[in-house]
């Protein structure tokens, strides 16, 4: 009977054998862990990277290797997609990271990915993350530097170094080791503008940068006119260099000119407001110049058909005996403006703000009537009074319609009224003042104060008799002066008077 046994063969065991050897070795030579999870990033890069960029290529951080490239593929567009293994030593990579592949050789060679991870601040980039093309570089390759001189440019290039070695020469090197005395000063005042170049905000940069960029493609559209710029640069230098004596002399006094700037500029600066305030001034009269100026083609065409040849000699012997009158006019004027000056002075100052003014008077103001509109009803006014004088003497009737009521003057004069009806007089306005006007006539007109119109009321005066008239129905117009008759003629039994 044959015993069973569990043992393995000879050839299954040295098969096991074999292909632990074989996995051991390729483990030491590649060091690939295929149980780990290694962190991916990606980064694009431009086409021209693809012929320099190689799987296994080396990733370092500040020299320290931290990863290595993985796959190379092709990205958006015509760029270059690069697929990196980063070990947890180069870990964590920021969203501000840049990459730069840099040679391995001098100029030519293999490249390596040189890794910046970024700054804390910014967040993390999550694994299988891309760095975009912005954030990427290529170094320049040594046939990129051939291409750009071209045959131009070799020309301009050896017509600078013909140039420096002449002014080298001629006395330039002299010049320069005193200018390289002076460069201490000049590299501080320099360190100064490339401090505040840098901006002020995030962002500063970038738009110079932009902005730069648009200068450069200007120039480049503008190749031949820069050229022509250049050569005339040349010529002026050369003629600067022909007449280094008078410029020697020159520079010290524009030294003597940037010292009296400063004030310059500080009188200038003081002029600015009434510039400002001149130019304010003229805005009404340019809105206003448009239609003048639309005339002006018409006025300027006959004037220019007054001025012609032909008709200038006799227009010149019209206008002689008026320019000879003008010529003693002017020497009249200065005593008639003297003269006419201070009466305009007080028209303007004196005499419009009264016509301007309103009238007061209590209840009975003529609200939105002005003194030179209530001297326009003067006249209507004295017409319908005409009607109350008569040929009674010397008393003056006023009539206050077709009533009752009346008052009468005995003598000219507010102190001897004499009333009709049966209600009191409350008085008048304004009150009578027998005495002398503040005017004072010898006094200038603006040396006088401005006339007020406010004024008094007056009481009733105590020579004023009532008489009550018992009539209920209203006095015609012949009743009315009948009944004014009558009470003169008593009037005047009682004062004595036939």
């Amino acid at each position: 009977m044959r015993r069973r046994t569990d043992r393995v063969s000879n050839l299954a065991a040295g098969s096991i054998v074999v292909v632990l050897a074989i996995v051991a070795t390729y483990f030491a030579f590649t060091k690939t862990n295929p149980f780990a999870n290694p962190y991916k990033l990606h980064a694009v890069f431009d086409s021209a990277l693809s012929n320099g960029i190689r799987p296994n290529a080396p990733v370092r951080i500040a020299g320290v290797q931290v990863g290595k490239v993985k796959e190379v593929g092709r990205g958006p567009g015509t760029t270059v997609r690069v697929t990196m293994e980063i070990q947890d030593k180069g870990l964590p990579i920021h969203a501000d990271a840049s990459i730069k592949a840099r040679p391995r050789l001098f100029l030519e060679g293999n490249y390596f990915l040189e890794l910046r991870p970024g700054t804390p601040a910014a967040p993390e980039v999550d694994d299988g993350g891309t760095v975009p093309l912005g954030r990427t570089a290529i170094p320049v390759q040594f046939d990129q530097v051939l291409d750009t001189y071209r045959a131009d440019t070799r020309t301009s290039l050896q017509r600078f170094l013909g140039g420096l070695s002449t002014a080298l020469k001629d006395g330039g090197d002299r010049a320069l080791r005193a200018n390289l005395r002076r460069a201490p000063g000049a590299f501080r005042e320099g360190a100064v503008a490339l401090e505040a170049a840098r901006g002020t905000q995030d962002g500063d940069l970038a738009g110079v940068i932009r902005e730069q960029a648009r200068l450069n493609t200007t120039l480049d559209a503008h190749r031949i006119q820069l050229q022509g710029l250049l050569t005339g640069f040349r010529g002026t230098m050369d003629a600067l260099a022909s007449q280094q004596g008078a410029l020697s002399a020159t520079v010290p006094a524009l030294r003597g000119l940037l010292e009296r700037t400063p004030a310059a500029v500080t009188a200038l600066d003081r002029t600015l407001p009434p510039l400002r305030e001149l130019a304010v001034a003229l805005r009404p009269g340019l809105k206003a110049a448009p239609p003048v100026l639309d005339r002006a083609p018409a006025f300027l065409t006959a004037l220019g058909d007054l001025t012609r040849p032909g008709r200038l000699p006799a227009l010149v012997a019209e206008l002689r005996p008026t320019a000879r009158t003008l010529s003693t006019l002017e020497r009249t004027l200065p005593p008639l403006l003297n003269v006419v000056r201070p009466v305009s002075q007080c028209l303007t100052t004196r005499v419009v703000p009264i016509l301007n003014a309103t009238v007061p008077d209590g209840a009975l103001t003529a609200k939105g009537r002005t003194v030179w509109q209530e001297l326009f009803s003067l006249g209507t006014g004295l017409l319908s009074s005409q009607q109350n004088f008569g040929g009674d003497g010397y008393a003056t009737r006023y009539s206050f319609g077709l009533g009752t009521d009346g008052v009468a003057t005995r003598l000219p004069g507010p102190s001897n009224l004499v009333q009709i009806g049966s209600e009191e007089t409350l008085g008048s306005r304004p009150a009578f003042r027998n005495n002398q006007s503040p005017f004072m006539p010898d006094a200038p007109c603006l040396d006088q104060p401005l006339t007020s119109l406010e004024a008094e009321t007056a009481p009733p005066a105590g020579t004023i008799t009532p008489v009550s008239v018992r009539r209920t129905a209203p006095l015609t117009p012949s009743q009315l002066r009948a009944q004014t008759a009558r009470t003169n003629r008593k009037l005047r039994q009682k004062a004595g008077r036939p």
